[in-house]
């Protein structure tokens, strides 16, 4: 039995198992039919990379059309930093400088792609743009290097210049408008497209302002690239959502320019359970094709159907990632034991080192939007799992006036909630609560971090995602029946 019997849970290092076995979502298939949502936004483990790998691989099927993937490099990002800093202290300047840079160096890339094809390069105008393509670095270096070298070869750091000069020289510098009017003259001669996918920007990222500019004007610039170039050349970025609530909270533009350009990964049971069973088939080889009958044949006892899946999936933030370590670590259990199907005890194993895996992840994930998260989540361990929105407000009202919270996090997070329910919905907003729905009989959580959209009332019930229970010391037992 291998240690990761399903698949390694990075997509980028299973491509086998991943194209063997990928679920075509909703969302997969939303990216497929229109491009007019190009910013993706998704938590840890959602599937980003894995979409990137497959929407890659569809599009390079297609005749007369060009993939390019873009992925930044953590040094070289911390080394841009120094760069963009000449932008000044405003934080729409540095936005500002940033999306000229990476427009300027997605531009490039494709130039450069364009001067080395055997057909296309006949098309190109080299001569109006030939000093820009000399400029640019080869094409094994990082995109990020060389808008990073490009951008010290024009600003002069030794020389005291106002940001606002050197935003406007950099744009006369660059061009962009000639760039691209090269671009699609040549792509409309030849009928070609140009399809980029940015992921990982998350790499050598630092949630100041700088770093958050940063990133938002690589987004922008994707939007932009939709806009400008006519969808001969589309673009996508892939973005976690801790970065994508740092810019909606940072960027006075953000409603305007980028809220409808985003599409926000979704993850329930049954896609959950597709995604698991066509591991499963691959990975013990059956011929199976009902996909209850799959898990049944690889479960036993508590486990059997969907609520044995349900079960597995309390450990879990509905994400491919967590229900893949737990299930590979059951099955590797197993195998210890000699046996093929796994049993409610091979998940109970592991499950308090999950939770608090997974409570970690939630405080890492948030700790800068969020600051004061690991404050609030740690008023409920210890106790019941349920509570009235008026109980957890009560509770969650008294640490509010702590003076032990750290004046740094007061400053930043505690002093500027309203009130105590406005703290919950933000917990439901990580999906640290669940909320009650009256008309399903069952609660509802928020697992892709988007703001509520349900009203929360002082007699509403809660429910702690039973994912953190054991990481929370929770008692089970006292879930009333």
């Amino acid at each position: 039995m291998k240690g990761n019997v399903l698949g390694d849970i990075r997509a980028e290092h299973d491509a086998k198992m991943l194209e063997a076995s990928f679920w075509q979502t909703t969302d997969y298939k939303a990216l497929l039919e229109s491009y007019d949502r190009c910013i993706v936004v998704g938590r840890r483990g959602t599937g980003k990379s894995a979409l990137v790998h497959m929407l890659s691989r569809h599009w390079k099927a297609k005749p007369k059309t060009y993939v390019m993937s873009i992925s930044p490099i953590e040094e070289q990002i911390i080394g841009l930093r120094d760069i963009v800093s000449l932008f000044g202290d405003n934080y729409l300047h540095i936005k500002a400088g940033s999306k000229l840079a990476w427009r300027y160096a997605i531009y490039m890339e494709i130039l450069s792609e364009i001067a080395s094809h055997y057909k296309m390069k006949n098309d190109l105008d080299y001569k109006s743009i030939e000093s820009h393509l000399t400029s640019w670095g080869a094409k094994r270096q990082n995109i990020s290097s060389k808008i990073r070298k490009k951008l010290i070869s024009i600003l002069d750091i030794s020389k005291e210049v106002k940001p606002a000069t050197r935003i406007s020289e950099l744009s006369d510098h660059f061009e962009l408008e000639l760039l691209e009017e090269v671009i699609l003259e040549v792509i409309e001669k030849s009928n070609h497209q140009f399809v980029i996918f940015a992921d990982r920007l998350d790499e050598g990222y630092t949630p100041d302002d700088l770093g958050v500019a940063i990133v938002d004007g690589f987004i922008q610039t994707v939007i932009d690239i939709k806009q400008n170039l006519k969808e001969k050349v589309v673009a996508f970025a892939f973005v976690r959502d801790n970065i994508h609530c740092a810019i909606s909270k940072m960027d006075p533009d953000f409603t305007r320019n980028i809220e409808g350009q985003v599409l926000r990964l979704h993850w329930d049971e049954y896609n959950l359970f597709n995604l698991v069973c066509n591991r499963m088939r691959i990975a013990f080889g059956s011929t199976i094709e009902n996909n209850t009958r799959v898990w049944n044949a690889y479960t036993v006892n508590e486990l059997q159907s969907n609520t044995g899946f349900k079960e597995a999936l309390k450990l879990t933030l509905y994400r491919p990632r967590d229900i893949l370590v737990l299930l590979n670590d059951a099955f590797l259990r197993a195998s210890t034991q000699e046996r093929n199907k796994i049993i409610i005890d091979d998940l109970k194993a592991t499950a308090n080192t999950i939770s608090q895996n997974r409570l970690n992840d939630l405080h890492k994930e948030y700790e800068n939007v969020f600051p004061a998260l690991d404050i609030f989540t740690a008023l409920f361990a210890n106790s019941k799992p349920d509570f009235s929105v008026g109980e957890a407000s009560s509770i969650i009202s008294t640490s509010l006036a702590l003076d032990s919270i750290d004046d740094k996090i007061k400053m930043q997070d505690v002093l500027l909630f309203e009130s105590s329910i406005q703290v919950i919905q933000r917990l439901y907003s990580v999906g640290f609560f669940g909320l009650y729905n009256t008309q399903s009989s069952s609660y509802v959580f928020c697992h892709d971090g988007k703001d509520p959209d349900r009203e929360f009332t002082l007699e509403s019930k809660l429910l702690l995602l039973p994912c953190y229970w054991l990481g929370l010391s929770v008692h089970e037992s006292d879930l009333p029946s």
